[in-house]
């Protein structure tokens, strides 16, 4: 603006100044160029003091506030003097208006703040949800403060150090979006939000055009008109929750003392976050508080029904169920143990009520249940508020009550899905919330269920026990009676073998002799069959003819099977032979019969058969663990009650039963199923209710043809010593001195003791001149091998053959096996003694 002003003078006449010079008529002024309009008077006091007017030195005299003066008062350098003291203050006056706009400016940035916080501690006051609280405040933001944009963004603690935006309000344009924005110390972390979170620190953006760190956002914030930014964070207890960030539309727009007002405004924010959240803390922990009272009291429900059938378990698991849902309707079904089959064993009264489904599927694969079947095979709870645009279901029968919404439960035991729980038709959204409560409360059910099932087993397993160590004892005590019998048979058939070879085979008494050494050799076989029992018997594999074996064992199985069963053989004449401990396939036979016999209480037919088996590729089909080749194939069949599918499936298992308490122990199949598995066979069973059973054992035939094993035995005179020296230690006198008359008799000299310190005493005494020592395994003071490991270390080259009456736990048939030590058998006969004797002495 240009300024005017007129100095009176006598002719009333106007000095006009407009800003090109000034007073050229009376020799030149420099030019003053002035921008204010004056058109009033100022009172005439001296510069300096207040109130002092620029016009005081041109008064002339005058009154106060008249400007009027004459020319020739005041020279032209007057004039000048006076002209630059008016611009000076006049400059004055301009810099006077810059600092009020400026300060009006400041006010109202500072009234701003203080609006926008006085807006936002009202709505912290107020809000009870975080999501809705976070919104309004960027809301007041934008609509109290001004702002183009705010938004709230949390720090996520990923491995990304991700920026999460949780509110928003303002011009934003899709600006979020394609912020991507970490708090780590990378390139995405540097700008204002990242900043600030990474340091817990104000972060401002005083120009977007001119930041570095701005770059990557600087072309899609320049398109919405965004100028300057800043970021604040929130920090709570020394832990940076997020940032808050705020848009101007021109540069630098935050201001020091804004800046302050707006960090105590996000203080206060951060504190109202951290309430809300205890509040909710609290009042998820009162709900949980008041779903585990409730869980408890069902549970207790439920525990006080540990005597009640699973129906009426899963019954009242329902109810319990649908009134903690408000569902109308539910099930629970049970699983088989691959998870492949589901038997619905419950329905909730309000399905017994409208379903009209005639032939309900009680049971029926899961490949067939829709989402029933997806719940097992992604292993997790599926929720279904939309039930009939979900693609997974497979459609309703008709008559089923018609579906809404729907949660199924699988229920988890030791890893295996065990049970369904489904509900349905809930008047609102399923939610996770019904999903927790339902999976823990299945659960814990389950748990009970477990654990009155494992009480039952416990129970089985117990009488299951006591059975087993009953049968236990009883064998131990059959192995102790058959040794003892061993060392009796012994000496009885060893004397009568030396009476024999003294008496003429034409003589009367022979015959006698012959008839006791008969009954001897069936006692021999009575002890091997309580070995047998016992478990006592070693197991040696040889080449074995089956025929011969199921022979020998068919008086034994008239005696054990009754009167009233008849037993009938179907033997294959030229039977192959086979590789197998001739024990383990007699414990197989009589377990076999045993439980034929069982199987038919009121009397039947049993029909043990042989056959030889080729088996080919397409044969092998048929079975499930054949293989092609040579085979024999055993067969036990009886006219019983037969098994069911169920049965059949179970049979094998240890301590499986379905014979009543006291009645069977359950071992004797299983122990069948580990002595064909230890001869690398199979077993196949058929059998149907009410038909019988057939069990076929197939056993790989051996290369040796029948009269292979057929060998002429040695006379006696080719088993004759050479006076060879053999220290004999046998603790039974009656075999000892059988054995002594027998080897004295055959060309041996022999050394007797009757115990391990007797032994020793005559080894050191004969300086160990004894080819042979010939030994009982069990002795009264230490076993035999012991003594032979005495032996030994005086004479490594001393021969060595060791006997007993049955190899149990003394006799460590373990350690003779692995050492391939002879043994001998007892009861032996007497060429037996002579030719292992005869054998061991020659053994290069």
């Amino acid at each position: 603006m240009t300024l005017s002003f007129c100095i009176s003078t006598g002719d009333e006449n106007f000095l006009t100044t407009s800003g090109a010079s000034a007073i050229n008529d009376r020799g030149g002024v420099s030019p003053v160029f002035v921008r204010y309009k004056v058109k009033q008077s100022f009172p005439g006091k001296s510069r300096g003091t207040k109130g002092d007017s620029i016009f005081s030195p041109l008064v002339q005299g005058g009154e106060r506030g008249d400007f009027r003066m004459k020319d020739e008062d005041k020279t032209k350098e007057q004039l000048v003097g006076e002209l630059l003291e008016m611009r000076w203050r006049i400059d004055e006056l301009e810099d006077s208006e810059c600092r009020c706009r400026r300060a009006e400016e400041k006010l109202r940035k500072v009234n701003r703040a203080l609006k926008v916080l006085s807006e936002c501690n009202q709505i912290i006051v107020r809000v009870r949800d975080e999501s809705v609280l976070l919104s309004e405040i960027c809301k007041v933001f934008v609509d109290v403060g001004g702002y183009c944009l705010a938004w709230i963004g949390f720090a996520e603690q990923n491995e990304e150090k991700t920026v999460r935006p949780v509110a928003q309000a303002g011009y934003e344009k899709g600006y979020i979006e394609t912020l991507n924005i970490t708090w780590s110390d990378t390139d995405r972390g540097r700008g204002p939000t990242g900043t600030a979170i990474r340091t817990g620190k104000v972060s401002i953006n005083r120009d977007v055009l001119s930041n570095p760190d701005y770059a990557l956002w600087r072309l899609e914030a320049i398109k919405r008109g965004y100028q300057s930014s800043i970021a604040l964070p929130l920090i709570d207890d020394n832990r940076t929750l997020g940032a808050i960030n705020i848009y101007a539309p021109e540069p630098d727009a935050f201001n020091r003392e804004e800046v302050r007002l707006l960090t105590e405004l996000v203080n206060d924010l951060t504190y109202g976050i951290t309430a809300l959240r205890m509040r909710a803390e609290h009042r998820r922990a009162e709900e949980e508080q008041t779903r585990l009272r409730r869980c408890l009291e069902m549970l207790w429900n439920i525990a006080r029904m540990a005597d009640a059938d699973y129906q009426s378990l899963c019954d009242h698991v329902l109810v319990e169920i649908t009134d903690m849902t408000q569902s109308p309707y539910a099930f629970y079904a049970f699983l088989n143990e691959a998870e492949t089959v589901m038997k619905i064993y419950a329905f909730s009264e309000g399905v017994m009520k409208e379903c009209r489904i005639e032939d309900r599927p009680i049971e029926y694969p899961l490949v067939n249940a829709g989402l029933l079947g997806d719940a097992v095979r992604f292993r997790r709870t599926l929720i279904i508020n939309d039930y009939r645009s979900c693609p997974g279901k497979k459609g309703l029968p008709g008559g089923h009550v018609p579906l809404t919404r729907a949660m199924i439960v699988p229920v988890f035991s030791h890893g295996r899905i065990v049970a369904l729980a489904g509900l349905a038709n809930k008047p609102t959204d399923y939610t996770e919330d019904d999903a927790r409560q339902i999976e823990s409360f299945a659960t814990n059910v389950q748990v009970i269920m477990d654990r009155r099932q494992a009480e039952e087993e416990k129970g089985k397993i117990q009488v299951q026990l006591l059975q087993a160590q009953k049968m236990e004892a009883v064998g131990t005590l059959a192995g102790g009676v058959a040794h003892d019998f061993n060392n009796l048979l012994t000496a009885i058939r060893g004397y009568v073998d030396l009476v024999m070879m003294k008496v003429d085979e034409s003589g009367p008494f022979y015959r006698n002799l012959k008839q006791i050494r008969n009954a001897a050799i069936r006692a021999a076989e009575l002890t091997r069959q309580l070995l047998l029992f016992s478990r006592k018997q070693p197991m040696e594999f040889i080449h074995l003819n089956i025929n011969r074996t199921i022979d020998d064992l068919l008086k034994m199985l008239n005696r054990l099977i009754g009167e009233d069963i008849v037993i009938r053989t179907d033997l294959e004449p030229d039977i192959w032979m086979v590789r197998a401990d001739p024990g383990s396939i007699e414990q197989v036979i009589m377990n076999l019969a045993g439980n034929a016999r069982d199987a038919m209480p009121n009397g039947g037919r049993l029909t043990i058969k042989t056959e030889n088996v080729l088996l080919d590729e397409e044969s092998c089909k048929v079975f499930l663990e054949a293989r092609p080749g040579k085979f024999v194939c055993l067969s036990v069949e009886d006219t019983g009650a037969g098994m069911n599918k169920k049965t059949i499936q179970h049979i094998f298992e240890p301590f499986f039963t379905t014979k009543e308490a006291g009645k069977g122990t359950g071992l004797g199949l299983s122990v069948v199923y580990g002595i064909v598995k230890q001869h690398e066979g199979w077993i196949n069973v058929s059998t149907n209710s009410g038909l019988g059973s057939t069990f076929r054992i197939y056993l790989s035939a051996s290369s040796v043809e029948p009269e292979d094993e057929v060998k002429e035995a040695n006379p006696l005179q080719k088993l004759q010593g050479s006076g060879e020296r053999i220290l004999l230690v046998e603790d039974e006198e009656g075999v000892r001195g059988f054995v002594s008359e027998v080897l004295r008799g055959n060309g041996y000299s022999v050394a007797e003791a009757a115990n391990v310190q007797e032994a020793l005493d005559i080894f050191d005494r004969e300086k160990g001149d004894f080819h042979l020592i010939f030994s009982d395994v069990v002795l009264p003071d230490k076993s035999g091998l012991h003594l032979v490991d005495r032996l030994l270390s005086y004479k490594p080259e001393l021969r060595v053959l060791l006997s007993s009456g049955y190899t149990d736990q003394k006799s460590q048939w373990s350690l003779i096996q692995e050492r391939e030590i002879r043994f001998l058998q007892k009861p032996y006969a007497l060429a037996d003694l002579l030719q292992a004797v005869k054998a061991v002495i020659e053994k290069d």
